[in-house]
């Protein structure tokens, strides 16, 4: 039986074509033993074809990816996948499980923390770098956005682990060992691990094959910037070394990850004034400007944000002023009475872009909230 109950994204799309896969663990695999396709219409549909067949160890909705749709793994299945992920053959089924668990963690039915682990025991089966960007992106979401942050601490060293391995077990100058470098710069705590990171700027820490060129040095300086370990002298001095457009809005961006109550009005006064600083380095400054693990300097800026969303609005012009609402919404400080000052100000009298963008913000929140109670439970 196929439980629908999320309503249907517009009329025309229903029904559904489906294929539902029947995967069984065999070996060292995890192969497809039967798929059946099916139009999937109402609350729920009855997959007569199926009756009396063998419980699979992995039952996959939307095998082959013919539509649009949203999936939760039964508990089986969740339990083969944590495990065994990384022994389906088929990639597309793969996408469609990677795809599943992410939105089980958005949706408040898997822990961020489990989604970590699982993808950290299954992830080296993608060899496309654009698959194993998107998973490593989707664990530092689930770490910073989706879990509970008294969690971030292991989460975060057992991801820096995981990345300076495989970046250091990498091809050297492939695009496997740039993707785990990068993993590492952005995930890396503990202080032998910052050092690590600091070495490529000198050149004390080497990989064979890895090109440091200016993105990964601004990375490792934003990175540096955002932990304290690099101030506004590391900063520009990189900026003499790059004193480009680019190395400009970078040299922004890290200078507003610094976490200290000047930074931060430094780069929120440049996000507001005016015409005075152009919209790239305005989005450069907001790039920067929120920082996991630095919601005490940020609870300031929630009641700011609310006091000059629309002073801002009627003084910029749209692309500005949706800058504003979208980039400097609050977005870190997961709460209820955030969540209720949003519903205050969408109360009132606005104007339809600021509507739209703050209704989405709030409602991303929302999911962000249940997400962490879950993860905390």
């Amino acid at each position: 039986m196929i439980d629908q109950t999320a309503p249907p994204l517009h009329p025309t799309l229903r029904p559904h074509r489906l294929r539902l896969g029947l995967f069984d663990r065999t070996g060292e695999q995890l192969k497809r033993r039967r798929s059946v396709e099916l139009d999937v219409d109402g609350p729920a549909t009855e997959v007569t074809a199926l009756a009396g067949e063998r419980v699979p160890d992995l039952v996959l909705l939307n095998d082959g990816d013919l539509t649009y749709t949203k999936l939760r793994l039964d508990g089986r299945s969740l339990e083969t996948v944590e495990e065994h992920l990384r022994d389906l053959e088929d990639p597309l089924a793969r996408a469609v499980a990677w795809g599943a668990l992410w939105d089980m963690v958005r949706d408040s039915n898997l822990r961020a923390r489990d989604y970590v682990r699982v993808v950290l025991n299954n992830i080296d089966v993608e060899n496309d770098p654009t698959m194993t960007t998107t998973l490593i992106s989707r664990m530092v979401g689930a770490i910073e956005r989706y879990g509970e942050p008294r969690n971030r601490g292991a989460l975060r060293e057992s991801l820096a682990a995981a990345a300076r391995t495989r970046s250091a077990e990498a091809d050297p100058g492939g695009d496997r060992q740039l993707i785990w470098t990068k993993a590492t710069i952005d995930a890396v705590r503990r202080p032998e691990d910052v050092e690590w990171v600091r070495g490529l700027l000198d050149g004390s820490t080497k990989l064979p094959g890895l090109k440091v060129d200016f993105a990964i040095r601004w990375q490792v300086v934003a990175a540096l910037a955002r932990l304290g370990a690099a101030g506004a002298d590391v900063i520009a001095t990189e900026l003499n070394r790059d004193p480009t457009e680019e190395g400009r809005r970078a040299a922004a961006t890290a200078r507003a990850a610094r976490p200290s109550g000047e930074a931060k009005e430094e780069a929120w006064s440049a996000v507001t004034n005016g015409a005075e600083v152009s919209l790239a380095m305005k989005r450069a400054f907001a790039a920067g400007f929120h920082r996991a693990d630095q919601e005490t300097l940020l609870e300031p800026y929630v009641r700011r944000y609310i006091d000059d969303l629309l002073p801002v609005w009627e003084s910029h012009d749209i692309d500005e002023g949706l800058m504003f609402a979208g980039w400097m919404f609050p977005a870190l400080m997961v709460r209820p009475d955030v969540i209720d000052l949003v519903e205050e100000v969408l109360a009132g009298d606005l104007p339809g872009p600021v509507r739209r963008s703050l209704l989405e913000s709030q409602d991303d929140m929302s999911r962000a909230l249940r997400a962490r109670n879950f993860d905390a439970s």
